[in-house]
């Protein structure tokens, strides 16, 4: 490694089945890691079909827990199911939602207050926030990159992976109290029904 302006290290690139990290090889709290727009994981939320993503979401996790183990936050793109997301918080996570194309609405706090949103919008949900996203129109759907931290083992992160099936894969269809039950179960919670 060579020294360079005023005591930073310049570092060869190596690669990582993820992206590039630039490093010394490996992922540490040192290393730029450099994901690509193809790349990450794809996962689907919902899918109507194992070929058809329909109505579900598309999620392309860019850096998390598994791909960076040193980080403190997770950061995806989603397309959003053609609702939306529902309603609901986070117990152990901050969230920054910045609206890469397509139109909507933010419902935020506990009065679900309406709040228009287009590409360039940013949100800055605090942990506990109530929040949700619904789809402007019928034939664009809403795309984002959310940003959640601190990385806590078992939170959106670990959802993102875990409560998804990868393209090809049949969905899940569980029945809501099981989605409930599994939203819980990743630090998410939804508002009293009234």
């Amino acid at each position: 490694m060579s020294a360079t302006h005023k005591g930073m290290v310049r570092r060869p690139f190596a690669a990582a089945a993820f992206g590039l990290v630039l490093g010394a090889g490996g992922s540490d709290a040192h290393d730029i890691v450099a994901v690509g727009p193809d790349q990450g994981v794809e996962r689907w939320l919902a899918p109507d079909a194992a070929d058809d993503l329909g109505a579900g979401a598309r999620i392309v996790i860019k850096v998390d827990r598994v791909s960076v183990p040193a980080t403190s936050m997770m950061v995806a793109e989603q397309r959003l199911a053609a609702s939306g997301i529902p309603v609901h918080a986070h117990v152990w996570e901050d969230e920054v939602i910045y609206v890469l194309s397509g139109q909507g609405t933010a419902l935020v706090g506990p009065d679900q207050q309406r709040v228009p949103v287009e590409k360039g919008t940013t949100l800055y949900i605090p942990m506990g926030s109530w929040h949700g996203l619904v789809n402007g129109s019928e034939a664009e759907r809403l795309e984002a990159l959310f940003v959640t931290t601190p990385v806590k083992e078992g939170g959106l992160g670990d959802f993102f992976r875990n409560a998804t099936v990868k393209p090809g894969h049949p969905p899940m269809n569980l029945p809501l109290e099981e989605m409930v039950k599994l939203l819980e179960q990743y630090g998410m919670i939804l508002p009293p029904a009234e």
